[in-house]
């Protein structure tokens, strides 16, 4: 086994970061060779060197964007053209110092650097589901709309650490100028659950915020969609019809009391494939970060990805 540090610099609060070189050290006694990359260039490089029979293991030191960077950056490694057919498996783990942690939440992870090491040591492989989109790989979610021009606002104007209060100024900024622009959804999957006169699959659904899950979570701790699964090969879309700043903020107060799934304007989907498009400059995030504009192309990828999860 081998053992690859991702770090990221603006992860979080910067809090916890003296872990990382006490994993270093608890790792070096163990006599488990590991090494420290600073950037996405780096650990591709290092995740193409071919070591077999010699297993990898990603620690994605930072948060759930950190994570998601590692994890398609094993997805191309992988799936490239001239891949090694015996290439050793490549295991991906989060040291959850960003300001959300949700994947590392999900499951129980830990940033203390014992507790990493003795997932490294003892952990077992989980295979769970990823989305693709546009080439990217996600592990909680994907949107567009409100919440990505807010994403969108924090990323423009982001110099180093942040915290939860760091999304206030954005969030006020994009509750006086998003203006809810049209979205049209392709989804393949399954129609809306209890509505047999929603559009059908292959017909677009027009709505104002598109939202698509991988995992029961999300920033802030609101519950969006509590039933997605990480393990059923499927994506939970949700859409949210109405397009206005009333009913913006109507729909953001039903999610903080949890009853927005109640909401007629509301449609619950399964899908293995979405397809986002929108006649204006719509922005989407993937797991809390910034990634584009509109279109967007988001497929299933199950159990695509080995996360090793802590031992019992």
């Amino acid at each position: 086994m081998r053992v690859l540090i991702l770090v990221s610099p603006k992860a979080g609060s910067g809090e916890g970061r003296h872990e990382i070189p006490e994993l270093q050290q608890l790792l070096q006694s163990s006599r488990i060779p590991c090494q420290i990359v600073s950037s996405p260039e780096q650990l591709y490089l290092k995740l193409r060197e071919h070591l077999e029979p010699v297993s990898t293991v990603v620690v994605a030191a930072g948060g759930d964007g950190t994570l998601s960077l590692a994890a398609t950056l094993i997805w191309r490694v992988q799936h490239e053209e001239n891949a090694h057919p015996t290439r050793a498996p490549i295991h991906l783990m989060p040291m959850p110092l960003g300001t959300e942690n949700l994947l590392a939440r999900q499951f129980g992870f830990s940033r203390s650097a014992s507790r990493v090491h003795a997932t490294i040591r003892d952990g077992r492989p989980r295979l769970i589901d990823a989305g693709l989109a546009n080439g990217r790989v996600f592990l909680i979610m994907a949107t567009a709309g409100f919440d990505a021009d807010v994403v969108r606002r924090l990323h423009l104007t982001r110099r180093g650490h942040i915290r939860q209060w760091s999304y206030l100024f954005p969030i006020l900024t994009s509750v006086r100028r998003y203006s809810f622009p049209t979205l049209r959804v392709h989804v393949e999957g399954s129609p809306a659950e209890g509505d047999a006169s929603s559009p059908g699959p292959c017909e677009p659904i027009e709505c104002a915020w598109a939202m698509v899950f991988n995992l029961p979570r999300y920033g802030g701790g609101l519950q969006i969609e509590p039933e997605a699964r990480d393990d059923d090969g499927l994506l939970d879309v949700i859409l949210f019809r109405k397009g206005s700043l009333l009913s913006g903020l109507r729909y953001l107060t039903e999610i903080w009391l949890r009853r927005h799934l109640g909401n007629s304007s509301v449609i619950r989907m399964l899908a293995t494939s979405v397809r986002i498009e929108s006649e204006s400059r719509v922005p989407f995030q993937l797991d809390g970060d910034y990634a584009g504009r509109l279109p967007l192309k988001v497929e299933t990828r199950p159990r695509s990805v080995s996360l090793l999860m802590p031992p019992e």
